[in-house]
């Protein structure tokens, strides 16, 4: 899938892991927080395809998917999703035909810069209130 994905790192990951039972007190609030911010997410790299083809195929596409409880992706099966972040000029694609100028529309890139601080405040406000709550 072209796109972006959020998650812990695996350090964090595996020092989290060392409280007793975190996992249980986390999910709730990150998985929820992780689908809001997918939400957010497909919405803003949608509201940056200003140049999207009529048809709105692509745009249809965006979509978010948790590959774990601590993972969530964003971004299209279609093929020229990733031509259309990052561009094609001065490519040859499998049909033969050349294309001199197609520059890059950075949907993606311009989603994630856009809503960075909203999104990021939404996990970590998650993990805060878990941790409030394990030391409840």
């Amino acid at each position: 899938m072209a796109g972006f994905s959020m998650s812990f790192d695996p350090r964090s990951l595996a020092q989290i892991a060392q409280f007793a039972g975190f996992g249980v007190y986390m999910s709730e609030e990150v998985q929820a927080a992780l689908s809001e911010s997918g939400d957010i997410l497909v919405g803003a790299v949608r509201g940056n395809m200003h140049w999207q083809n009529p048809s709105g195929r692509l745009e249809a596409s965006i979509r978010k998917v948790n590959d774990s409880p601590y993972e969530l992706e964003i971004g299209s099966d279609l093929p020229y999703a990733r031509r259309r972040e990052f561009g094609f000029s001065g490519m040859v694609d499998r049909l033969g035909r050349y294309y001199h100028f197609d520059p890059g529309a950075y949907y993606f890139a311009a989603a994630a810069n856009q809503e960075h601080d909203h999104v990021f405040g939404l996990v970590e406000d998650a993990v805060e209130r878990a941790l409030n709550r394990l030391g409840a």
